[in-house]
């Protein structure tokens, strides 16, 4: 991705340059190659985050492990379990930024069941208890 997008940027920057009856100054020429630059730098970032999916045949089975592989700017998008079960001992400590976690409905029930019952909530170890 990051290569096409680095040649479409030199194929622009030659189009800009080589446009007959466009004044070359260098200052037209600059702010042009800048505007694509800026522009192909933003693309670049908003492609680099990845959706994991964390359910039933999916990428993850439970939502701490989505948790563990994500980067910065990711999305985990959480399905419901097989008839409707909830996940069980959930604990998620989040150090990523702009991490987004989003349930996705299911035919048989609208929403994702998560249960904490049964979790040691002692405070014992590195993820965070309620």
């Amino acid at each position: 991705m990051q290569n096409l997008v680095q040649k479409e940027l030199v194929e622009q920057a030659s189009r800009l340059r080589m446009q007959p009856g466009r004044p070359h100054h260098k200052y037209t020429e600059s702010c042009g190659l800048t505007i694509l630059v800026l522009v192909a730098l933003a693309s670049l970032d908003s492609t680099s985050a990845a959706t994991l999916e964390v359910g039933p045949g999916k990428q993850f089975l439970r939502i701490e492990e989505a948790n563990t592989k994500a980067q910065a700017g990711d999305l985990i998008l959480v399905y419901p379990r097989l008839a409707g079960k909830a996940y069980e001992k959930t604990a998620v400590f989040v150090r990523q930024k702009n991490l987004t976690f989003r349930a996705v409905p299911g035919v048989a029930k609208p929403y994702v069941a998560i249960s904490g019952q049964g979790f040691d909530y002692s405070g014992a170890g590195s993820t965070p208890r309620a």
